[in-house]
């Protein structure tokens, strides 16, 4: 299809050289050009190689238009011909997955990433509700406890599934605060943040409820650079101001334990990653409980001190789990690359062949454009890649202007993931 369209312009442009040439009776000319013109496209025709063809294209197309007699015009299509290069560059590149909404999700390791760093934060409890009292014996709900936190660096094959857990938060009622769920990253053998306790309810027989304060217990880390906190205990309700609710407990960050809540505050964040527990209600502030924040902070208890009006505890923040790794991208010094010639207004195919790229897929690519369209900044391109070829291709953005332009290969990323939410 190629020689058969190489053919055509071929002979597309000679007829028009010939005619107009011979009606000036420039006999030399012609004989000369059509010498160069047919040796050229043989090159052309029998050569595969697109790059050589690109630069032969752009020879025919300067014999054509060098040394015209006064008076001949050729109308030629405003042809793009382009050139690709490739810098040598293996771009490093770091890149994270977060995963913020409770729930069950599937993790599959990128192609080129041999180790991964997993966070996981457990979900915070909720605090403590609490029943009407008729305006008589104030009675306030225990803060939630904080979420715990881990953190650690393992080894790991390109391809692998690994399964994600999001722990829910706690929920409150008018009862006891529920226990916040724990989050776990390729079960809960490998890394596993326990969930926090919930606090109690402050009732007709216990008005003020106590904090949510579970044993410190149930984490699993592993790998090397290991972190391992717990989150704080959710704070005692008590009789400061008639009543207090308990704030709730702050969640555990990478370099310490989520700080424990008291009456009406709430816990301080362990430090690099944990959120400060949800504030209690004091002095005539009766309500339900607030809120923990995300990810893991404990909510606190509900407060009433003057009506019939029943409240609710305040839910826990939710659980968290964040996948970390650094890619060494394919070295792009060993690719073999060829551009589609196109008219002005419309993108380029490129053509890549590579034995550096293990996986099939979609990966970013970055290049510049210099030469008769220039791009100021690197430009993102998704290259799809097939193994079982060797061969991937991505588009260029529309090149708008005629002329000769040079793509040059920058990087090539990790391939892309399209899973997490």
């Amino acid at each position: 299809m190629k020689a058969f369209l190489l053919w055509c312009l071929f002979f597309y442009l000679a007829l028009i050289l010939l005619v107009k040439l011979a009606l000036q009776q420039h006999l030399i000319q012609i004989i000369d050009h059509l010498i160069q013109t047919i040796f050229i496209f043989y090159l052309v025709i029998f050569n595969k190689h697109t790059l050589i063809n690109n630069h032969i294209m752009k020879r025919i197309i300067t014999i054509l238009m060098e040394n015209n007699p006064k008076g001949l015009t050729l109308n030629l299509p405003k042809l793009l011909l382009l050139v690709v290069m490739v810098f040598g560059v293996q771009a490093i590149n770091a890149q994270t997955q977060t995963y913020t909404t409770p729930g069950t999700y599937t993790f599959t390791v990128p192609a080129g990433v041999n180790s991964i760093t997993v966070s996981a934060w457990g979900a915070g409890g909720a605090g403590g509700g609490v029943t009407g009292n008729g305006g008589l014996n104030a009675r306030a709900g225990g803060g939630g406890e904080g979420g715990s936190f881990v953190r650690g660096t393992i080894t790991v094959t390109p391809g692998t599934l690994y399964t994600i857990v999001v722990g829910n938060s706690g929920v409150g009622s008018t009862g006891n605060g529920t226990s916040g769920g724990a989050s776990s990253f390729g079960g809960s053998g490998l890394f596993n943040a326990i969930g926090g306790d919930g606090g109690d309810a402050g009732l007709n027989g216990s008005r003020f409820g106590n904090g949510g304060a579970a044993t410190n217990t149930g984490n699993v880390v592993s790998g090397t650079t290991t972190s391992n906190n717990y989150g704080g205990n959710g704070g005692n309700a008590t009789t400061a101001g008639t009543a207090s609710s308990g704030g709730g407990g702050g969640s555990a960050g990478a370099n310490g334990g989520g700080g424990s809540g008291s009456a009406t505050a709430g816990g301080t964040a362990g430090a690099n990653g944990g959120v400060v527990g949800a504030a209690g209600r004091g002095t005539s502030n009766d309500g339900i409980g607030l809120v923990g924040g995300n990810p893991g902070a404990g909510g606190s208890g509900a407060r009433n001190a003057n009506s019939t009006t029943t409240y609710v505890g305040g839910n826990g923040g939710n659980g968290q789990v964040t996948v970390a790794w650094t890619c060494a991208g394919p070295n792009v010094s060993n690719f073999s690359t060829t551009a589609s010639t196109v008219c002005s207004g419309n993108s380029s195919i490129i053509t890549v062949t590579s034995t550096s790229i293990v996986s099939t897929g979609n990966y970013n690519v970055y290049y510049n454009l210099t030469g008769a369209n220039v791009t100021s900044t690197p430009q993102l391109a998704t290259l799809s890649f097939n193994t079982t070829t060797n061969v991937g291709t991505f588009s260029t953005i529309a090149l708008a202007n005629a002329g000769v332009t040079t793509i040059t290969l920058l990087s090539v990323d990790c391939a892309v993931l399209s899973t997490g939410n």
